[in-house]
């Protein structure tokens, strides 16, 4: 949608009310794949050279650039200049807030991408501290969110929907105790039913034989597919409920997550073959937090981990975020028109794509970077920096610089972007919701993987 913008950053007038598809949106990966493919340079031949120079540029405003930047204002000297260059409209990355406005004139407060801060107990030392520094205290997220509010109106995370497309009726099952009585319910065929069952209440040692340590190489060699097809070989009805459960935890169904992982997601059929409690080696990164994580998943500021962002941006623009407290750092406004001021020591330059890194020289002995950025109507512009930072999707840094070794360049080209998608819906009433007893519900062979009701977090006058 079209966005009025501030003539000074060139960002939108106030990017968390916007509507519409926001983030990584064919627009705003424009430029960068017009690179990828040859034809930036074609269209764009000069670049205009600003004549700005900085002692740190960093390339993306997500939270590790905003990070960075901080870091660099701590060690180097807050009248160290810093610009911060990002495609997107907001500042941020993955870490979006949204909000907007009730028909009784009250805002409600959303997020749209990174959700919480998950595990403090297995934080660094240095998040602590930057966490600290930058004002935000992880007790008061205890009294924030209400840890009781499901429980006391009797819900749970126990409907499946499943879609007349795909299942021939529409059916909104709501899950009970008994396995076998919800089951049952469902529009699968029978055999699929009882291979459900047993799956979920007595299931086989579907890898006999074999030493704990086996089964779990074995487990962590298959994908959770595979384990449901050639192992416990079960309906294929049951494989396609499963099929799309592991997306929302390690970004991709079972013919992709390894049957390992998707034990440690909670996915029936391993409760008969002994693995043990502990995590493995062999579990991915993700895998390993759900099962060893001590923490409550409350750490979660009403806009998700925008949060963070927003305080770090309080810290480097004081005059973009009034406040000191978690309370303002929540209910004020950001004001986009002072991100890229020329008397700020930190500027953040929205809807700017980085195309170009290069060392004005010899790397080795350069003391100034170019970095060139393409701004209004996408023509590139450049300045120079005394340092930078590479803080963007590190699978695109190939295409903005040729001064990276051959093994690096491998290496940065395996990685994949999964995608995510989140929808924000304001609904009048939850009543529908109340009477089911439940605070969401799977689909099932449909878009979108889940719906539910937002997290109840309550901060200051905002509830």
């Amino acid at each position: 949608m079209a966005h009025a913008q501030d003539a000074a950053s060139g960002a939108a007038a106030y990017p968390p009310a916007e509507v519409g598809l926001r983030g990584q949106t064919d627009g705003a990966q424009a430029v960068m794949h017009a690179l990828r493919d040859g034809s930036y340079w074609t269209k764009f031949p000069e670049t205009k050279v600003t004549g700005e120079h900085y002692d740190l540029i960093v390339v993306g405003a997500g939270i590790s650039g905003l990070a960075a930047a901080f870091a660099y204002s701590q060690q180097a000297g807050q009248d160290k200049t810093v610009l911060i260059v990002d495609p997107l409209e907001d500042f941020g990355g993955h870490a979006k807030r949204n909000e907007y406005t009730t028909s009784e004139g009250k805002t409600l407060i959303g997020y749209g991408g990174s959700q919480a801060l998950d595990t403090p107990s297995f934080f660094s030392p240095a998040v602590h501290q930057m966490l600290k520094d930058v004002g935000i205290e992880l007790k008061k997220f205890e009294t924030w969110f209400d840890q009781t509010w499901g429980e006391k109106r009797g819900l749970g995370e126990r409907t499946y929907f499943f879609a007349k497309e795909d299942w021939g009726t529409d059916a909104l099952i709501v899950r009970g105790d008994d396995p076998a009585e919800w089951i049952n319910r469902t529009p699968m065929r029978d055999k699929a039913k009882a291979d459900l069952i047993k799956l979920m209440t007595a299931p086989d040692d579907y890898l006999p034989g074999l030493s704990r340590a086996d089964k779990l190489q074995k487990l962590a060699d298959i994908t959770y597919k595979q384990f449901l097809e050639d192992y416990a070989k079960v309906d294929p009805q049951v494989v396609k409920l499963y099929g799309p459960s592991t997306m929302d935890y390690f970004g991709v169904g079972i013919d992709a997550a390894s049957a390992l992982d998707a034990w440690t997601n909670g996915n029936p059929g391993f409760d008969g073959m002994d693995l043990g409690e502990d995590a493995h080696p062999l579990m991915a990164p993700s895998g390993r937090l759900s099962m060893t994580g001590p923490d409550p998943y409350i750490y979660h500021f009403p806009e998700g981990n925008a949060g963070v962002a927003r305080a770090l941006v309080r810290a480097l623009i004081p005059a973009a975020l009034p406040g000191t407290t978690m309370e303002d750092l929540v209910l004020t406004k950001a004001d986009y028109s002072q991100l890229d001021k020329a008397e700020n020591a930190v500027r953040i330059r929205l809807n700017s794509t980085v195309v170009k890194v290069a060392h004005d020289g010899d790397p080795a002995s350069a003391e100034k970077v170019t970095v060139t950025w393409a701004g209004e109507g996408g023509s590139p512009n450049s300045a120079t920096a005394s340092h930078v930072v590479m803080a963007c999707w590190n699978r695109v840094i190939p295409f903005l610089t040729d001064e990276l070794s051959a093994e690096q360049v491998t290496a940065l080209n395996d990685q994949q972007k999964v995608p995510l998608i989140y929808a924000n819906v304001q609904l009048r009433n939850w009543e529908a919701f109340d009477k089911l007893k439940t605070d969401g519900f799977t689909t099932v062979g449909n878009f979108w993987r889940r719906a539910e009701i937002d997290f109840p977090v309550s901060v200051g006058d905002y509830k």
